[in-house]
């Protein structure tokens, strides 16, 4: 028979969080899921398209998902986020009731911990209906930690108040998942159980096409290193982002920060640099400053910057990506570095080692002329392996058409229908191969 496995999370699709994927491996074994999550309104506020209070069940082969229904946290106030939580508190509360005497046990209860940690009482009220249902608990957010950490509460009282409770639910668990080795220190003071350490993973994407070339960096042990990989968006708070760049602009302390930022700063590495807005940009030439001034707080030591980047593979326009602004601060490196007697040392990677030639001049002619202008770098790609065939074909252009919403109430919500263009785009693909 197969095991019964009960999921509590705040976040499932179409929010982007592991414990989809997480989901999706526990389906594909002989197991009956049920997810309990609410009706999805991260992170913008409001309920998703297709996801409102008439839709509240949805029944996949083996996996129930349950969407409870909440008020939205919409403009993200303090006074709303509470009213998010605790809703949501209570309709778990009363639904877990409706499970615990209405439908047949669950042999494991899963709860994926995002803020805030009331998603981890209603297993405890499960136990009172089944008590040798095991309970898993995957934390990835300690409290109250992190409400001291970001200032919500600064009370010593309020603050051991809530690590008592968190002791107490964790009592409950059989066993604690943790994200980072550095939790373990924490909750074994609180869980005298088994702790797990459960790292996040690559996206299924990226596992898929995993390279491990074998890249040598020397740096330095012991030293503070800022590695800079780019694609700040609004759920990465990209206000605190623009602040930052005002308090480093600010006469009155810049200089101070900057050269105590210097006496432990050595290395500044930009990652996928061809996503970086003028804004991110403006940041790493404030923190470099002492860099290229000729003087330091650390004149000894030769700091570096390393940037990579491809300015074809920049798609977050949306995000204030501009890839003509890697060629700016390269002019700008350049003529600071040359003023100090160094120099920047430009690299072409030319050579593909997945596509053929035909392929990659078509990406060469694509682009000619584009992206270019401030440098004069036009860099022509070689194939690794010369004899690989290939093939390019060129197909007529299908125009956008509106989506008719031919869909069934229960799809999720990125379901399109039949006229849509991709759809149009899969179909004539699908003929093609199949002729």
């Amino acid at each position: 028979m197969a095991k019964r496995i009960l999921i509590y999370t705040n976040h499932f699709y179409p929010e982007q969080f592991k414990i989809n994927e997480i989901v999706d491996w526990i389906c594909s074994d002989d197991f009956d899921v049920r997810v309990i999550t609410c009706i999805p309104n991260y992170p913008d506020g409001n309920f998703f398209k297709k996801y409102t209070y008439n839709l509240r069940f949805t029944n996949y082969n083996n996996l129930i998902i349950n969407r409870l229904p909440l008020i939205p946290r919409l403009s993200g106030t303090k006074f709303m986020l509470s009213l998010n939580y605790i809703t949501y508190f209570i309709s778990c509360l009363i639904f877990t009731i409706y499970i615990a005497v209405f439908k047949k046990k669950y042999d494991i209860i899963f709860v994926h911990h995002t803020s805030p940690f009331l998603i981890a009482i209603n297993p405890i009220l499960y136990s009172i209906f089944h008590r040798r249902t095991k309970k898993f608990l995957w934390d990835l957010d300690l409290w109250p930690e992190s409400l001291e950490a970001i200032g919500i509460i600064k009370s010593k009282l309020i603050l051991n108040l809530i690590k008592n409770l968190v002791k107490y639910i964790y009592s409950y668990y059989d066993k604690i998942l943790i994200g980072s080795n550095n939790f373990k220190k924490i909750i074994a003071k609180r869980f005298d159980k088994e702790i797990i350490y459960f790292p996040n993973w690559a996206d299924k994407e990226i596992e898929n096409n995993i390279t491990i070339p074998k890249i040598k960096v020397d740096l330095p042990e012991n030293k503070f290193v800022v590695m800079y990989t780019g694609n700040i968006g609004k759920a990465q708070n990209l206000i605190s982002l623009l602040k930052t760049i005002n308090l480093l602009k600010n006469p009155a302390f810049a200089n101070y920060i900057l050269y105590r930022l210097d006496g432990g700063i050595d290395h500044i590495l930009v990652d996928e640099a061809q996503d970086n807005s003028p804004k991110q940009w403006e940041i790493i030439r404030l923190l470099t400053q002492d860099f290229v001034s000729g003087e330091s707080a650390r004149a000894e030591l030769n700091r570096t910057i390393f940037a990579v980047g491809d300015k074809k593979q920049s798609i977050y326009s949306f995000q204030g990506a501009d890839p003509n602004s890697f060629d700016s601060m390269q002019e700008y490196f350049y003529i600071a570095l040359g003023a100090i007697s160094k120099n920047i040392q430009p690299l072409n990677l030319l050579h593909s080692f997945r596509s053929s030639k035909p392929i990659l001049n078509l990406v060469d002619a694509s682009f000619k002329d584009i992206f270019f202008e401030r440098v004069n770098d036009k860099p022509s790609h070689l194939p690794f392996k010369e004899n690989l065939p290939g093939k390019v074909d060129l197909w007529d252009w299908i125009n956008d058409e509106k989506d008719e919403y031919d869909t069934l109430w229960y799809d999720p919500v990125d379901t399109i229908g039949k006229k849509h263009h991709s759809i149009k785009l899969a179909n004539k693909i699908a003929e093609k191969i199949h002729n």
